[in-house]
């Protein structure tokens, strides 16, 4: 299985990185593209790996205490479909 990124979720996680960058530094932000890259790696083995969201058709990831990953599966992929700050009161 492969694993896709929508256009909004590549966005969103420019966003966070940049803002880790800004805020943190490199070593927090290398830090949270290895769990995301880890998280990829293993969703690629079990496409249903993490719990349904709230929205049907989703799946949600805690991939860090303040990091979401918001991924549906498709037929021949996984898409994620955006990245979320966990205090940003999303509804997912």
């Amino acid at each position: 299985m492969r694993v896709i990124w929508s256009d909004g979720a590549k966005l969103a996680y420019e966003k966070l990185i940049d803002k880790l960058l800004e805020r943190w530094g490199v070593e927090v932000a290398l830090n949270l593209d290895n769990l995301v890259y880890e998280l990829e790696e293993n969703l690629k083995n079990n496409k249903h790996l993490c719990p349904k969201s709230k929205k049907v058709g989703l799946r949600k990831c805690t991939v860090h205490k303040l990091t979401s990953l918001v991924y549906k599966v498709n037929q021949n992929t996984i898409e994620v479909v955006t990245v979320l700050h966990n205090r940003s009161g999303h509804d997912y």
